[in-house]
Formats: C-alpha cells, sequence, structure tokens
C-alpha cells in the first residue's frame, strides 16, 4: 500500500492531528512559563537580602515594636544608606522622612522607599536633597556627559511632578530637565536647568530657545551649539561658541566659517585646522596651528609642509616623521626625530639612515633595534642596546639574534642577568653561566644540562623547589643530594622518592619548616610528627582529625592564642574559649556561639561594635545592640528577631 493511501485514511489523518496538536500545545505552554517567569519573577530586593531575620516580625510586641523604631531612628539619622539596612516593614513614614531628609542622596534611595511613603512630601525633600551619584568621566568637556546617576526626577511618580519639584531638580542637577513634562517647563525652569548644566539646552522645547538662553549655554560650554537648530545659529553665537570651545567649529554651518572664526578657533586649538575648508588656509594660520598642537601636521598637504614645520613636529614628538615628505627629511629633521622617540625609525627609509642616527635611535630606547637593518648592526649598537635596556620581558625576543659571540653574550648577562634566555644555548656556558645563575638563581632552568652542576642544583633547589627539581639532571638526584637540599628547604620532601625517607630526613625537613609535615605520604604521618610540626607553626587545620584533640589544641593555644584562627570549631571546649577571648576578646569571630557569655558579649562589644554579627541571637539584648549601633550604625543589619532578656545578675 502507497504512502498516499496510508495518509488517506481517517483515523491515521486524526492520529497525526492530535500528535501535532499535542507537541504544539506543550510548546505554547514552555513559552508561556519562560514569558512569565521573566516578566513576574522578581529578584529579591537588596533591602530584603541585608535584613533577612526580620521579614514580617508579626508576633512583636509594643514594647520590642518602640525599642526596635528606636534603634531604626538611631541608625537613619546618621546617615541615609542605612535606610538600606532596615526591614521593609519597619521603614516607617518618619524613619523614610529622616533619610531623605540628609543632604546629597543618591537617586538610587528612591527603590529603597516602600510605595505606600512615596508621597509629595517625601517626593520633593527626596529632589531637593538628591545628588546623582558621580561613577566616571568620560568627556571632554567639564558639563560633558560622564557616567552619572539619573535624577531622582526620573523616579518621582508623574502625579508629584510640579513645576515646584521640577525647578528644585533642576537647581541641584540641569540635566533632570529631561524627566520632566514638557508642558511644566517654564522660561525660567529652562534658564535654571542651563544654568545648572549647559548640556540641558538639548531638553529645552524649542519655543523656549530664547537668545539669552542660547547665550547662557554657549558661553559655559560652546559644544552645546550641537543642539542648536541650523537655522538659529548665527554669526555672533558661532563666535560666542567658539570663545567658549574651540571644538565647536565642527558644528558651525559652512556658511558662517570666515578668516575671523578660522582664526580664533585655531589660536585656541591648533587641531581645529581639520575642520575648515583648505581654501580659508594661510601662512599665518598654518604657524599659529603648528605651534600651538605640532600635531596639526597629520593635516596639512605635502606641498603646504616646509622644513620648519617638520623640524617643529618631531621636536614635539618624533612618531609625527610619518607624516614628513621624504624629501624634507633632512639629518636635523631624522636626528631630532629620533633623539625624541627611538621608535621613529621605522619611518625613516634605508636610504636615508646614518650611523649617527642609527646610534642615537638605539640609545633612545633598545625598541629600536627591531627596525635597524643589518648593516648597521654593529657591535656598537648593540653593546648600546644592551645598555639601552631597563628591564627583560619573558617573552623578549629582539636581541635573540643579535647575542652571538661571547664577548656580547657575557657583557649582556653582565648588564641584566635575564639577556641570558636571548643567547644561544651554545654559548650559555662558563662565564656567561656563572654569571647569570649567581645574579639570579631562578635562571637555573635555561642553563644547558652540563652546566646545571650539583652546586648550581642544590642552590637552585633550595631557592625554588616546585620549578628547579625537574630540571635538576637524573644522574644529580641521589639521597646525598637530597640530604644537602633538605636542611636549606624542607618543602623538597615532597620530591624525594618513598623508598629514600627516614625519619631523619624527615624531621629535618619538618624542622626547617613545619609546612613539609603536608607533604609526607599519609603512611609516613605519625602522632610525633603532627606536635612537632604544631610546635613548630603548623595550622592546625592542616593535621589530620585522627592526630588531634582538644587537649592538644588546647596545649598549643596556651602558647599561641592566635592560633585560634586556624582552629577547627570542632576542637574549642568552654575552657579554650574563655582562655582565648582573655587573651584578645576581638577573636570571639573564632569562638562558636555555645561557648560565648553574655559577659564576653558586652566585652566584644565595648571593644568593637561589628562584634554584634558574631554574638549569637540569645544573647543579643536590647542593651547590647542599643551600645553597638550607637558606635557603628550598620551594625543594625545584625538585630535579632527578637531581643533577648537581660540576664540576671
Amino acid at each position: 500500500m502507497s504512502k498516499r493511501s496510508n495518509l488517506s485514511n481517517p483515523t491515521i489523518r486524526n492520529i497525526i492531528l492530535f500528535i501535532t496538536t499535542f507537541f504544539l500545545t506543550i510548546i505554547v505552554i514552555m513559552l508561556m512559563a519562560i514569558f512569565s517567569f521573566f516578566i513576574f519573577n522578581k529578584s529579591t530586593p537588596r533591602h530584603e537580602t541585608l535584613a533577612k531575620k526580620q521579614r514580617t516580625a508579626p508576633d512583636y510586641t509594643a514594647e520590642e515594636i518602640a525599642q526596635f523604631h528606636s534603634l531604626y531612628h538611631m541608625a537613619v539619622n546618621e546617615s541615609f544608606f542605612h535606610l538600606n539596612l532596615i526591614p521593609w516593614h519597619a521603614r516607617t513614614y518618619d524613619i523614610v522622612k529622616i533619610a531623605v531628609s540628609h543632604s546629597n542622596i543618591p537617586s538610587s534611595i528612591w527603590h529603597s522607599i516602600p510605595p505606600e511613603h512615596q508621597t509629595y512630601e517625601i517626593s520633593l525633600l527626596a529632589v531637593q536633597n538628591n545628588t546623582p551619584v558621580y561613577l566616571s568621566y568620560s568627556s571632554g568637556s567639564s558639563y560633558g556627559y560622564g557616567s552619572y546617576e539619573d535624577s531622582i526626577l526620573k523616579e518621582i511618580p508623574p502625579l508629584h511632578k510640579t513645576k515646584e519639584l521640577i525647578l528644585l531638580a533642576v537647581k541641584n542637577y540641569g540635566m533632570a530637565l529631561q524627566y520632566a513634562p514638557k508642558e511644566l517647563i517654564t522660561a525660567y525652569i529652562a534658564q535654571t536647568a542651563v544654568e545648572s548644566n549647559p548640556y540641558a539646552l538639548r531638553y529645552v522645547p524649542s519655543t523656549l530657545l530664547t537668545e539669552s538662553l542660547i547665550h547662557t549655554a554657549l558661553s559655559l560650554d560652546g559644544m552645546t551649539l550641537t543642539y542648536l537648530p541650523k537655522a538659529l545659529i548665527t554669526y555672533e553665537l558661532a563666535t560666542l561658541a567658539i570663545t567658549s570651545s574651540a571644538t565647536a567649529i565642527q558644528y558651525v554651518p559652512a556658511a558662517l566659517i570666515d578668516d575671523r572664526l578660522a582664526m580664533l578657533a585655531v589660536r585656541k586649538d591648533g587641531l581645529m585646522l581639520q575642520y575648515l575648508p583648505n581654501n580659508l588656509f594661510t601662512a599665518e594660520m598654518i604657524s599659529i596651528a603648528m605651534h600651538q598642537n605640532a600635531a596639526t601636521i597629520k593635516y596639512l598637504e605635502n606641498n603646504i609642509i616646509s622644513e620648519d614645520f617638520a623640524l617643529l613636529a618631531v621636536t614635539q614628538d618624533g612618531d609625527l616623521l610619518k607624516y614628513i615628505p621624504t624629501e624634507l627629511m633632512t639629518p636635523e629633521v631624522l636626528l631630532q626625530a629620533v633623539q625624541q622617540r627611538g621608535e621613529a625609525i621605522r619611518h625613516i627609509p634605508k636610504e636615508l639612515l646614518t650611523e649617527e642616527i642609527v646610534l642615537t635611535a638605539i640609545t633612545t630606547t633598545s625598541n629600536a633595534i627591531q627596525w635597524i637593518p643589518e648593516p648597521y648592526l654593529t657591535e656598537e649598537i648593540i653593546i648600546q642596546g644592551i645598555l639601552s635596556t631597563p628591564y627583560i620581558l619573558y617573552d623578549d625576543k629582539k636581541f635573540k639574534k643579535h647575542l652571538n659571540t661571547p664577548e656580547l653574550a657575557l657583557f649582556a648577562v653582565q648588564h641584566n642577568p635575564s639577556f641570558l634566555m636571548q643567547i644561544p644555548m651554545n654559548l650559555r656556558v662558563d662565564a656567561v653561566a656563572e654569571t647569570a645563575f649567581q645574579q639570579n638563581m631562578y635562571l637555573f632552568p635555561y642553563l644547558p644540562e652540563e652546566e646545571r652542576t650539583i652546586e648550581r642544583s642544590i642552590l637552585a633547589v633550595a631557592n625554588n623547589p616546585d620549578k628547579a627539581i625537574i630540571h635538576v639532571p637524573k644522574h644529580l638526584r641521589t639521597p646525598e643530594f637530597f640530604d644537602q637540599v633538605i636542611p636549606l628547604n624542607g618543602l623538597v620532601l615532597e620530591f624525594i622518592p618513598k623508598k629514600w625517607l627516614n625519619e631523619n630526613i624527615i624531621q629535618t625537613a619538618i624542622r626547617q619548616n613545619p609546612w613539609a609535615f603536608t607533604k609526607l605520604p599519609k603512611h609516613h604521618q605519625t602522632a610525633s610528627l603532627t606536635r612537632l610540626a604544631l610546635e613548630l607553626g603548623l595550622p592546625i587545620s592542616q593535621v589530620p582529625k585522627k592526630f588531634l584533640d582538644s587537649t592538644i589544641v588546647y596545649e598549643i593555644l596556651l602558647s599561641y592564642p592566635q592560633r585560634i584562627k586556624e582552629t577547627p570549631p570542632t576542637y574549642i571546649t568552654q575552657t579554650i574559649a574563655d582562655f582565648v577571648l582573655a587573651y584578645h576578646i576581638n577573636y570571639i569571630k573564632y569562638i562558636p556561639p555555645a561557648y560565648i557569655t553574655y559577659e564576653a558579649a558586652q566585652l566584644a562589644i565595648k571593644s568593637n561594635a561589628n562584634n554584634l554579627q558574631y554574638i549569637p541571637d540569645h544573647l543579643k539584648t536590647y542593651a547590647l545592640s542599643y551600645h553597638a549601633i550607637q558606635h557603628n550604625a550598620s551594625t543594625i543589619r545584625y538585630l535579632p528577631l527578637h531581643f533577648a532578656k537581660e540576664p540576671t545578675p
């Protein structure tokens, strides 16, 4: 039977239709679920995270409510920031009002105010005291767009945006004008906004663009000319804009630019020559531009550049040589260019190079060696390049093919041992190897195998075991070799073959460095070695549990109480806790809550209010919390869900 006859069967067609409909329904449901997740699933607000312990507290007594409220008042009175640390349900109207009454509040504070308290009074206070947070600076103009937080006016409900409120907003931050309804912007509001920030001009309705307003904006920053319709730009306004900011010339209609405006812009910034039509160029204008900023040469036609301009350019920046025609590259110009910037040699045609130019370039910077052609790479030039190299990068290869004689190789490592990595392997011998290694033992891996002698191997491994040991020739790695290295660096124990380990070498290693204990195979770790390592300073946390108990820990802490920092809580007892806290109360952070007493908590808070975070909730009384917040209001985040009762004497 054919496929056609199968599909013509009503039963089969119904089955196919059912299966297709079923899978399409599943896909639609999944898409709706994903859409709902992104639309309706809101992340937990920051204030909820900071105050997660006190989310609802439905069973507060009147006394508790008053106690918490007094602490919240204390915290918010100190700083508006502490509003974020108060549980959402406890942010009462009066607390919110205190927070927004602080000066210089950021715009982000609005998101910390419960919607039911976002009244006109709160809006007015918030706008009046708002200073958008300055995040970073990214503009050439003092009034330009840096990265600022938006004005809080953006967050204010439309119902509360009155002329009074908008005026307060633009006084603080002119760019707030962009969030003001157009119908509420008056001439006075526009003027106030522009005086605060001339870039607010772009948000002023065209009907309010008066001559006075435009003058204010342009006199503060000429670049605001870009926000004016071309039809409104007059010769007078163009003059005002360029006087304020030379770069405004680029926004002046071409028909208005004459010799006077061009000269005005160029006197302030020679680079403005790039925005001027060539027919306005005069010898005087070009000279002024070049003397103001020699980089102007990049915008000049070759037939305009003179030898004087060429010399002026390379005196300020040798790399400007690339814009100078070959016929103007005189010996004086070339010498000045490489003297100012050695790398400028790359722009010099080979036929114009001289020994003096090459020597000057390499003296200025060793980087110049990359562009010096072979005939000029004499021993004198290479030696000068070595002397001009203050440091060598690991992957620096520019001298590699030039250090090809024993004399140059030795001279290089005497100046800087790191040159060894650029010297051919067959020259890294004798005096070259000895000089490099004596100055820097970390160069051991870069020595030929025959130069990695027993003496050098011992010194290298003792100073850098992880990296040096694998470069020690195999025939030198003998028991006698390790006997000599271990007293110098106990961590080499890790690389000793197990068959050569013995009690004497292990103890020597641990006495040299107690961390050597951690490098031992488990079957070599004993109780006596554990005690030795602990006594010599190995952190308690690094010792296997089977060798530890509270008695050993206590003995260690009796001599070194500060080692409580590394002690696992399992081994801390009440005796240990009392002893350590008597030594230093701020070690309370390392004590398990079960061993903290109310007396210790009081002492800890007196020492440092931040210790409130380490006090168990069952000891946090109102008095204890009050004392902490009085000294550091940010500790409000550590309040308990309920205050503990004051202990009876």
